[in-house]
């Protein structure tokens, strides 16, 4: 298989906002900057459910999801999520 180079954009490593997690961005990732969101994350991570691999952006839409699930009328039951990490983000 070959591949023709012409259809791939080139971007340097040090112009990536945010670069884990299958996420590349250069706009600017202000998730990152939470710290809420980095407090919470930071319990879910000493858990040690994901092996040392950075699940940020993964976490951050679990929080988001939870946070609007909150906001809605009824009971809410989480069904989706295998991992301790984001469970504790959620929750916190």
């Amino acid at each position: 298989m070959f591949f023709n180079y012409q259809d791939y954009i080139w971007i340097r490593r040090q112009a990536l906002q945010c670069s884990e997690d299958d996420l590349f961005t250069l706009n600017v990732a202000p998730f990152l900057d939470e710290e809420d969101f980095l407090r919470s994350y930071d319990l879910g991570v000493q858990t040690n459910s994901w092996h040392a691999i950075s699940i940020r952006w993964r976490a951050y839409i679990a929080c988001c999801a939870g946070a609007y699930a909150l906001k809605l009328d009824g009971d809410v039951v989480e069904c989706w999520l295998q991992n301790v990490v984001k469970k504790t983000c959620i929750r916190k």
